[in-house]
């Protein structure tokens, strides 16, 4: 009798069916327009998870079959599969006589998943003419002598895309056999035993912490409170600490740092973060503390910590946050989050009417000027002769 167990052990794959037309009005004189400039003409194709990609069409002067390839701009980070096939009924091939035989022309796309990134990720189609000759029949013609200059040509992509997990390799095990293999994990590096070693530094007992981080409250009538960290991992981390007590300065003197508008949960997802070498697991999900890790960790200079919190936020991009996200890069100044969060809103026109109708004037203010630098960079005047 089969395990009803293993119905639900395999987590099946997020998937997207594509069923478009994209119509490219003018073909032959668009493809003559090419040929002189030697540019690729690019159109709008399909939208999968969030996604949107677009048809490359590239000409030689050699052969009037196009070279076709995907892209996408990729405001999030992902790692999909496609298996999609390009077809135009104008665009046909034949054998000739006497064995005479024709066919449309089909791209595919490749068998390997592919990672989009932020910046453009390009997917080159594989180009499949009709049936294998050898060199005793005659030569393929590409035939698109009827299609005339103002005439609009067709191509149609049909197929699937599947979301695969980041580590493709955990989705050929089963829910049992990973939660083992994370219990019997390999044995540490001496990497990771290095970082527990300073981790383990928090709570000894036999060198104990020699700075006071105060948390005053905005209000004076309020208790402060109080955590005892080493200043070694303060100074080794952040060269604002180290400027702080390394020189001749109060906090240097006193061994005294007073935080002010700090919570204790920041504090200590803070602390943990520098004692652990990394974001801690539980911040890690929590969009509103990462926020708070990476405003605390750009106040003080760790330049790693802050970065490595904003590429947490970029995976979590999503329609209800992402001005807030913006703005949070904006002000903390992380270029990575702010290319994803600009690429993201204006990857479709409704986010854009929401983010412009906010009541912040700043994101408003950054969207117009990246709507204004596409628009430049798209105009004749800009492109280079």
């Amino acid at each position: 009798m089969p395990n009803p167990g293993t119905l639900i052990s395999m987590q099946a794959f997020d998937r997207e069916t594509v069923n478009m037309v994209v119509q490219i009005p003018d073909y032959k004189l668009r493809q003559q327009l090419a040929l002189q400039h030697k540019e690729t003409l690019i159109v709008e194709a399909f939208t999968a998870f969030d996604e949107m990609f677009h048809l490359h069409l590239k000409w030689q002067d050699t052969c009037s079959c196009p070279e076709l390839m995907l892209s996408s701009c990729s405001a999030m980070y992902q790692k999909l599969l496609l298996d999609l096939t390009v077809e135009s009924p104008q665009l046909t091939w034949s054998t000739g006589v006497p064995t005479s035989s024709s066919g449309l022309f089909s791209w595919s796309t490749p068998s390997l998943p592919l990672e989009l990134q932020r910046a453009r990720t390009i997917i080159p189609l594989v180009l499949r003419r009709g049936p294998v000759l050898d060199r005793h029949r005659p030569t393929i013609y590409h035939i698109d002598l009827n299609v005339g200059l103002d005439q609009t040509v067709t191509f149609n992509l049909v197929g699937t895309a599947w979301k695969l997990d980041d580590h493709v390799h955990s989705s050929l095990h089963c829910k049992s056999y990973r939660q083992w293999m994370r219990a019997n994990e390999k044995q540490p590096t001496a990497t990771s035993q290095m970082v527990d070693n300073v981790a383990a530094m928090k709570g000894a007992t036999d060198v104990p912490p020699d700075v006071e981080m105060r948390l005053s409250k905005e209000d004076e009538c309020d208790e402060t409170e109080s955590h005892m960290v080493h200043s070694f991992v303060l100074q080794a981390h952040s060269p604002v600490f180290r400027a702080m007590l390394a020189a001749p300065m109060t906090e240097g003197q006193e061994k005294v740092v007073n935080m002010v508008g700090v919570t204790t949960e920041r504090l200590e997802d803070f602390l943990q973060a520098l004692y652990g070498l990394c974001v801690p697991e539980a911040v890690r999900e929590d969009e509103e503390r990462l926020v708070g890790l990476l405003a605390l960790a750009d106040c003080y200079g760790v330049i790693a910590l802050r970065d490595n919190c904003a590429t947490l936020l970029e995976a979590s991009l999503n329609e209800s946050n992402m001005a807030r996200l913006l703005k949070v890069a904006d002000m903390h100044q992380v270029e990575g989050l702010r290319a994803a969060a600009l690429q993201y809103i204006i990857h479709r026109v409704d986010r854009i009417v929401a983010v412009m109708d906010s009541d912040d004037a700043s994101v408003r203010k950054s969207v117009r000027e990246r709507l204004r630098a596409n628009e430049d960079l798209n105009t004749p005047s800009s492109r280079p002769q």
